[in-house]
């Protein structure tokens, strides 16, 4: 169809935006991280030990001085991992594409945007799925591994936070003392995070230090958990947008009846692009690994909490 757009909308993002309450701060604090633990291990049918971490990078960062590895050890990331993901590994080691795996190797696998990964993999396995929002009692470690995160940023629009997950108790409690090592990075780099929405030049600082936090501050925590609260609220919102494009998703790409994505995966013309992108959706095309470990260029449609019915509507008609 050919539909033309006389002005520009409001940019949407790939996922919601973060939001926090100021008010939060001086609220006396109701809960604690093993309360929110304590929620989504029974949500989630016991099916691992959560850990409530400060944000995605920093359970990736804990994780790996879990295993006690050498800063001359390499871990094997998929080949489109993103500069977050690079730095949050070379931390503690040395990020490479192309190391060899074997039993006793880590590899950090990444289910796209709530899509699973279903290629073959071995090693130690770190199941990166920050993007993946899970219904209630979904399968956590699809991919066979013992380590799995999710990102409270990237899936309820939370300011931050993140849930790892992980098989082993014994290590779970030692990743909790790691973590609880770490506070006063977490605090600091929280209000820096907290400034840099004001002040754009603090951005640069907060991100050189994050990866050396550890827990959510405490007086984070009564936010988090009203964004957890919503869990339920956000899957029924997101599974009302994911109905409109979900027969636009290419045919390699496998659905997870459990998991609901932030963006639907679509392979379309230039044209077709360049209006979807007046409609607010700039952030381009990306590569989309697909199970037979081929990458693919796809353009992706965000589905989340921040994008309206008929944005998406409109969008169809487009496609």
């Amino acid at each position: 169809m050919n539909l033309k757009f006389k002005i520009m909308e409001s940019k949407i993002h790939l996922w919601p935006k973060s939001r926090f309450k100021f008010i939060n701060i001086f609220t006396p604090n109701l809960y604690s991280s093993q309360y929110i633990e304590n929620i989504l291990r029974k949500r989630f049918k016991n099916q691992g030990y959560p850990i409530l971490v400060s944000s995605g990078r920093v359970a990736i960062t804990l994780f790996l001085i879990s295993l006690n590895l050498k800063k001359s050890d390499e871990v094997k990331i998929f080949p489109f991992a993103s500069h977050c993901i690079k730095e949050a590994v070379l931390r503690v080691c040395l990020p490479s594409f192309k190391a060899k795996i074997s039993k006793r190797s880590v590899n950090v696998i990444y289910h796209q945007y709530g899509f699973i990964n279903e290629n073959i993999n071995r090693g130690i396995i770190f199941e990166d799925a920050v993007d993946s929002l899970v219904k209630n009692n979904g399968k956590i470690f699809n991919a066979g591994g013992d380590f799995e995160v999710w990102s409270l940023n990237k899936i309820l629009g939370s300011f931050g936070g993140a849930i790892l997950w992980c098989k082993n108790k014994k290590i779970a409690n030692k990743i909790k003392t790691i973590r609880e090592q770490r506070k006063n990075f977490t605090n600091l780099s929280w209000f820096l995070k907290l400034l840099s929405c004001y002040i754009n030049i603090l951005n640069s600082l907060w991100y050189a230090i994050e990866t050396y936090g550890g827990p959510v501050p405490k007086w984070a925590l009564n936010q988090l958990v009203s964004d957890i609260n919503k869990w339920d609220q956000t899957i029924k919102d997101r599974e009302e947008k994911f109905i409109i494009l979900k027969n636009l998703i290419p045919k390699w790409i496998k659905v997870s009846k459990f998991r609901v994505p932030c963006a639907v995966p679509i392979e379309t013309s230039p044209k077709n692009i360049s209006h979807i992108k007046k409609m607010g959706m700039q952030y381009g095309e990306r590569h989309f690994l697909s199970n037979n470990n081929k990458l693919k260029k796809v353009f992706l449609v965000s589905i989340h909490q921040d994008v309206s019915i008929k944005i998406l509507e409109k969008i169809k008609k487009i496609l």
